[in-house]
């Protein structure tokens, strides 16, 4: 199971580091963005105002967010026998470990004043990243254990869901409609 789940992890880790990227520079057109195909895309910050004014969830960005959110819906349509209930919840609890491991990070970052250059050490803001980073990877892990272990006690038809799934949850997250 364990060489199964690494490709996954390592997609979501990819995908990750592709989006914050994209977080920094924001959309340059192309698909999504403006002037791109459909004007402004699925999750984009700059959206148009519509005329509903109903507030925006701020898109997911983060590949363990996306699959926090998914987690309440597939935990009902896996069918979960009773004994698989426990490692669920389990693996769910890392996810969302990983998934407050990065909003942590940006929180630490943040705290920073960055007007102030006199009180920031470049030291200071590369311990924090580092600090913030290993508790991130640690919780990764956690969370590809758990995953492996839940894994294994699916059926095919369980299997086939759950990867499916963890997959439209990076192509398409919740809350970025």
């Amino acid at each position: 199971m364990t060489s199964r789940c690494i490709p996954a992890l390592m997609c979501m880790a990819l995908l990750a580091g592709a989006l914050d990227t994209h977080a920094q520079s924001g959309p340059r057109g192309g698909r999504g963005g403006p002037g791109g195909p459909g004007g402004e895309g699925r999750g984009n910050a700059q959206q148009a105002p519509r005329g509903d004014a109903r507030p925006q969830a701020a898109p997911v960005t983060d590949p363990m967010a996306a699959l926090e959110r998914e987690l309440p819906s597939l935990r009902l349509d896996l069918k979960l026998a009773s004994d698989q209930t426990a490692l669920f919840d389990s693996f769910s609890r890392s996810v969302r470990d990983a998934a407050e491991a990065a909003r942590a990070r940006v929180k630490r970052l943040h705290a920073f004043n960055f007007d102030d250059t006199s009180t920031v050490s470049a030291a200071s803001i590369v311990q924090t990243v580092t600090e913030a980073d290993v508790a991130r990877a640690e919780a990764m892990r956690a969370t590809g254990e758990r995953m492996d272990v839940l894994y294994a006690t699916f059926n095919p038809d369980q299997r086939r869901l759950f990867d499916r799934r963890i997959m439209q949850s990076q192509r398409e997250p919740l809350g970025n409609s």
